[in-house]
């Protein structure tokens, strides 16, 4: 215990003399990896290392936050309508058009499979490929959608509806909110948690919904 202590003393003692200058230095975080330029903003990646490469979409990325696959591919959407895949490395692998802005932000179902909504009342439902699986029509806009541990989707329309659908795009139910609801979460038990609001935010409520609607 003696010659430990004696040894670390001495140790701290020598590494206090080197000059700051030639000790190694800790790695930088947050040092950007690379970038996605989409127009007027860019779709980003902190991580150690220098600017890689960009890649021109010519659209605006809006409240879509991206979305990672299990196999690291990256999904977002943008204002020209289009959902692109994008490899870790940050290289195209694809991208599909909707027929509005997408300013949602994309799920991904345990299978791979990817479900988006879009501003052209549409909510989508693409394989890993990029080929659409189905679409389900509503008479406003989709949310972000949200999935249930049972294989069920759920996502808000603009028109004040909680949409509920199978996996396979079947309609289950809707609940009337009146307001403009985003789904946050849904629990262990099914229960569908979910946020509503209008731009004078005189309607803004909180609501759990059962998975029966």
């Amino acid at each position: 215990m003696k010659i430990t202590l004696r040894f670390s003393l001495l140790f701290l003692a020598w590494f206090s003399l080197i000059p700051v200058s030639a000790r190694p230095a800790a790695p930088a975080p947050g040092i950007l990896k690379w970038r996605f330029p989409a127009g007027r903003e860019e779709l980003s990646l902190a991580a150690a290392g220098d600017t890689e490469f960009t890649v021109s979409i010519g659209g605006a990325i809006e409240y879509s936050c991206p979305a990672i696959a299990a196999d690291g591919t990256v999904y977002f959407g943008s204002h020209n309508g289009c959902l692109y895949a994008i490899n870790p490395d940050g290289t195209l692998v694809w991208q599909f058009w909707t027929g509005g802005k997408i300013m949602k932000s994309p799920v991904i179902d345990t299978d791979g499979t990817v479900y988006i909504g879009s501003d052209d009342n549409y909510l989508y439902a693409l394989d890993p490929q990029g080929r659409q699986k189905w679409r389900h029509h509503a008479a406003s806009w989709f949310s972000s959608p949200a999935l249930g541990a049972d294989g069920s989707l759920y996502a808000g329309t603009g028109d004040g509806y909680l949409y509920a659908l199978d996996h396979d795009g079947t309609f289950k139910w809707r609940f009337r909110t009146g307001k403009y609801p985003k789904v946050g979460a849904v629990g262990s038990d099914g229960t569908i948690y979910i946020g509503t609001w209008l731009y004078d935010q005189s309607h803004n409520m909180f609501y759990a919904v059962n998975p029966d609607g």
